[in-house]
């Protein structure tokens, strides 16, 4: 008879066994140290593997446990109180009090809201005028609208039922007012063309010696403009400026000056232009 005092026990694995293994058919009925290869200690086989899964989900329950022996929530839940009751008085810092409150208090409330409804009527109507458009009775959300006029719109000047801002009354004025000079330039034409200031001047086209096309960047509003020019070379002799040709985009023109009492064509290094329009 077995002693229940000596024995041998299984030897226990800390997992979870996939699968049991079901006793065959055939296997030899022993016992001992289980080990399948050599036919040893079959009947202890799936007994272990029950075992291991017990020692498995043991080691589980003992760790939710000890989890669940450290989860204190009770600090969220005072702060969680805390952002509800927001600073309230303590005779208004619970839902029964307020309930108390609001039911001590139901017709001190009917009566001002009575009040309230009273001051502005819905049969009210707010009426838009002028440039404004929209409005209505105050029995839902009114909205009053003033369209704006566009650049186009405000340089033409001709919509009387848009409003100007600060901005299309600023574009509409550098487009309307009057400009004396519409575009300038100062260059050097000796070698190659270097402008070293200019105003509504893209380009100048060195076209020969003394020949030169200044090349407008907004075209003049006509081609009837006024010209003024200087040509310098550094000395005191004479020199002259012919318009060659005139557009609304361009202006030709050659530069010369006085040698032996002769006017001759050459590339001065301090040329100015100004157009008036």
């Amino acid at each position: 008879m077995p002693d229940p005092n000596n024995y041998t026990p299984l030897d226990e694995v800390n997992e979870w066994v996939p699968n049991i293994v079901a006793l065959q058919d055939g296997w030899p009925p022993n016992g001992g140290a289980v080990d399948p290869a050599n036919n040893s200690g079959l009947l202890n086989w799936p007994l272990l593997q029950l075992a291991s899964r017990t020692l498995w989900l043991k080691e589980q329950a003992d760790q939710l446990a000890a989890d669940f022996a450290n989860f204190d929530v009770s600090t969220q839940i005072n702060a969680a109180i805390d952002a509800l009751v927001n600073g309230a008085p303590a005779a208004l810092d619970t839902l029964s009090e307020l309930a108390a409150a609001l039911q001590d208090n139901d017709d001190q409330v009917s009566a001002l809201i009575t009040q309230i409804a009273g001051k502005v009527p819905t049969s009210r109507v707010v009426t838009a005028s002028g440039l404004a458009t929209g409005g209505g009775d105050l029995s839902s959300n009114r909205m009053i609208d003033v369209p704006a006029a566009s650049q186009a719109e405000a340089e033409a000047g001709i919509n009387a039922t848009k409003a100007m801002t600060p901005l299309t009354t600023k574009q509409a004025i550098e487009k309307l007012s009057p400009k004396t000079n519409k575009a300038w330039v100062n260059f050097n034409g000796s070698g190659t063309v270097d402008i070293t200031a200019a105003m509504n001047v893209s380009s100048i086209t060195d076209n020969g010696t003394g020949y030169y096309t200044m090349n407008f960047i907004e075209d003049m509003p006509h081609a009837n403009y006024a010209v003024s020019a200087t040509v310098s070379d550094g000395e005191l002799r004479g020199h002259q400026i012919s318009i060659i040709s005139r557009s609304t985009t361009q202006l030709s023109f050659k530069t010369a000056r006085d040698v032996s009492s002769n006017y001759i064509t050459y590339d001065s290094n301090d040329i100015s232009v100004v157009i008036f329009a």
